[in-house]
């Protein structure tokens, strides 16, 4: 028998939950419930030596409220776009940005000597991730319920010997 790595993704139920988990649990459930059937019928068709895992890239819950985090940090002086462009990554002024975001839930410090032009000295990272933390969580929406339920900093959700260089 021949040895190898065999990887799948099955990203049905990412896209599922994002449309209906808010309102119809039942369409949720039942998808749940194929992906298990299909997953069982793969592994039992495997030799019985054959080591198999199944993992999820993220977890997933409800969000009421989308918080587009460049419009939040340029809104609270955190990130600067250059004068009469339009507002995306590609026109940020660096040499006034201090944090900006990339994807939809990781904002990142543009710290000095890793950047090529960031402006914010090792000694002002730890206050400046509290401060911008502190405001998130302090973030009301149209209801004034919370809209930031949590947040987590690198050290709180990852570890190991290359927590410090990967962020």
């Amino acid at each position: 028998m021949k040895e190898g790595v065999l990887a799948g993704i099955f990203d049905c139920l990412d896209r599922v939950q994002h449309m209906f988990l808010r309102d119809r649990d039942d369409i949720v459930h039942d998808w749940y419930y194929k992906l298990d059937e299909f997953v069982g019928e793969v592994k039992n068709k495997l030799p019985k030596d054959t080591r198999f895992l199944v993992m999820s890239d993220h977890g997933f819950n409800i969000y009421q409220y989308k918080v587009h985090l460049n419009r939040w940090l340029a809104e609270n002086g955190y990130l600067k776009y250059d004068k009469d462009k339009d507002a995306n990554l590609a026109n940020v002024d660096w040499a006034s940005t201090s944090a900006y975001a990339v994807g939809l839930n990781s904002i990142y410090l543009n710290v000095k000597g890793r950047e090529g032009k960031g402006i914010v000295t090792p000694e002002q990272v730890e206050p400046l991730l509290a401060e911008i933390k502190t405001k998130l969580l302090n973030l009301r929406g149209v209801d004034n319920a919370s809209a930031v339920s949590s947040i987590l900093m690198k050290h709180e959700a990852f570890s190991g010997p290359y927590l410090r260089t990967w962020s």
